[in-house]
């Protein structure tokens, strides 16, 4: 379903680059929309609508894309990657970018050294943190396959593949990432969705984002401007009086 003809903004059309992006966005103002139109009608779903393609504007001076709102993966965006995410190697990728917030190079790069199943913990970027029990299972499983599968590789890294097993390299960037290609979930948008779930549920703390993902200050100051955007505009759009119930996302 696309946003009301009439709630886009004409003079600020996106460019045909960022078709992928605007079909996100579409998909949250329609969903936005169908609640607005049970408690505000139509012309509440059109304010709505217009907040969030603001929101999208190119900064065409900068000569860059300066989105002020990061939008939010949708379940079936994620569940879609779940159902492709079917050889070992790829649910450990996705468990790491999904839980952990790991970036693909970040991923590529990790050590056998850096997971450590027995202790529960596990090092990214130089930070140790938690092993979850979804990583930790994922973990496990892919362990055994390698173990089993390249008993006799001396490639230190954690994630391997056919050709990288006979090296000591990390495995390339299109054989981590060739499962979600074409997908709206990769694992670069799993990473980030992460990061703005945090700040959506925990509420807009840069302190929070930067302790717990290792984000520099401006990056955790733009997403919990991201958050703080999001949560008050669906306040304000939900409410009839514009200062009642804030819509969460589920």
């Amino acid at each position: 379903m696309s946003p009301p003809r009439s709630s886009v903004p004409s003079e600020h059309p996106l460019p045909a680059a960022d078709a992928s992006y605007a079909g996100q966005l579409a998909g949250v103002v329609a969903q936005g929309c169908g609640i607005l139109r049970e408690r505000g009608g139509e012309l509440a779903c059109m304010r709505w609508a217009e907040v969030l393609w603001q929101y999208a504007l190119v900064d065409e001076a900068g000569g860059r894309h300066d989105y002020g709102v990061i939008l939010p993966l949708q379940p079936s965006d994620v569940d879609e990657a779940v159902s492709v995410a079917t050889a070992p190697a790829v649910r450990l990728a996705l468990a790491l970018a999904a839980v952990h917030a790991a970036r693909p190079k970040t991923i590529r790069e990790l050590l056998l050294t850096d997971v450590d199943p027995g202790n529960r913990r596990l090092i990214i970027a130089g930070r140790i943190r938690p092993l979850d029990d979804l990583t930790h299972d994922t973990a496990r499983v892919w362990l055994d396959y390698r173990r089993t599968r390249w008993p006799n590789t001396a490639n230190p890294h954690l994630i391997v593949s056919q050709q990288s097993a006979m090296e000591t390299g990390p495995v390339s960037s299109v054989w981590l990432t060739n499962a979600f290609r074409g997908r709206t979930a990769t694992l670069e948008r799993l990473r980030v969705d992460r990061q703005l779930d945090e700040a959506l549920v925990r509420g807009p703390d840069p302190l929070h984002l930067a302790s717990v993902f290792g984000l520099d200050e401006k990056t955790a100051i733009r997403y919990t401007n991201a958050a703080s955007q999001l949560l008050q505009s669906t306040a304000e759009q939900c409410s009839p009086n514009g200062s009642g119930d804030s819509w969460h996302r589920a």
